[in-house]
């Protein structure tokens, strides 16, 4: 059961099946859901939840968070 977690990650290629089928009109209902990609096999994990978030102005209307606005904050309002 845990070699192929003990084995880590597989290739990177794995990955992107499963982002470009998300941004089809196929998966338009699919959100907040965590997914994982391995070979033949891609899975989803249960439903996952906020629990923590860092609010820099309306949500609708401010401009993403900046990497170096990322870098003050998320550490200690995000992590544990």
């Amino acid at each position: 059961m845990f070699e192929a977690a003990r084995a880590g990650p597989g290739p990177l290629t794995h990955v992107p099946p499963i982002v470009s089928w998300l941004c089809t009109d196929a998966a338009a209902g699919v959100t907040g859901r965590v997914f994982d990609a391995r070979g033949g096999e891609v899975g989803v994990w249960p439903d996952c939840h906020q629990v923590r978030s860092v609010l820099t102005g309306d949500p609708g209307r401010s401009p993403p968070s900046s990497p170096n606005e990322l870098d003050q904050s998320a550490p200690a309002q995000l992590l544990d």
